[in-house]
């Protein structure tokens, strides 16, 4: 529905890609959601 490759999603999911700000607009429309509800809290995040 968002248009987005499914090789280009595996890539992000297995954390061998960053996915771009456009791309996870396109989800969250799909999703009819915020694009924050898809991105962690930064308190959540581990350090590098």
């Amino acid at each position: 529905m968002a248009g987005i490759a499914r090789t280009y999603m595996g890539r992000v999911e297995r954390g061998e890609q960053n996915i771009s700000i456009q791309n996870l607009i396109k989800i969250a429309k799909c999703l009819k959601v915020e694009v924050g509800e898809l991105i962690p809290a930064i308190i959540q995040l581990k350090s590098p």
